[in-house]
């Protein structure tokens, strides 16, 4: 991991590349169960039918002065898999019991009370994006209003993570439309929506 690297508001040309992978953001842990959310987490998943390298790639949000981006650890893939990257492995680890395949030392921390995930290829395009919270609703990849923590008598927003709709018979992501829907805490949906996950949780 590059501790060095920071955060940076690109405006470079973007390089030529060939097919890029389907890679999307599947879940997000921004407000953990360790001192000062050093559990912070995000997952991605291959949705391609080859590895995907994603060297190269980075992590966006909205920054004061437009979109700032934040390089992922050099990191392969493989399909139909996912792969979680933590700021700190070890408060990673406390809280889901196993470590993470990635880590990232030195990201800035996701707000409590909402943020952006952008994700970039390196042809920066944004190939994702996930919006939770008070975050901002006019990045690239995002439509409809923010994702919101799923609230009962049973369910907290403390560890909870923002996670997928998940297909029952293969456990892959529902099909991507860049909204509120594609997540299980969606309040309009309650047949595959209004549902939470914590660390530990099968």
């Amino acid at each position: 991991v590059n501790n060095s690297a920071r955060w940076t508001t690109t405006v470079l040309t973007p390089p030529v590349t060939g097919d890029e992978p389907e890679i999307l953001i599947s879940s997000v842990l921004y407000r953990g169960y360790q001192l000062y959310d050093e559990d912070e987490a995000v997952e991605l998943i291959n949705m391609g039918p080859t590895p995907g390298v994603l060297s190269g790639w980075s992590l966006c949000k909205q920054g004061s002065g437009g979109i700032d981006c934040w390089p992922l650890p050099d990191m392969v893939i493989p399909p139909a898999t996912r792969s979680w990257i933590a700021r700190n492995p070890a408060a990673f680890e406390r809280s889901f019991g196993h470590p993470p395949d990635y880590a990232a030392i030195g990201w800035p921390r996701l707000a409590n009370d909402g943020d952006e995930v952008l994700l970039r290829s390196p042809a920066l395009s944004y190939v994702d994006t996930l919006v939770y919270g008070a975050g901002s609703v006019d990045v690239p990849g995002w439509t409809g209003p923010a994702v919101q923590a799923y609230y009962n008598n049973l369910m907290g927003e403390a560890g909870q993570i923002l996670a997928r709709k998940r297909d029952e018979q293969d456990e892959l992501p529902l099909a991507d439309t860049d909204s509120e829907a594609d997540w299980m805490q969606s309040l309009a949906d309650p047949a595959t929506g209004r549902r939470a996950l914590y660390p530990g949780w099968d």
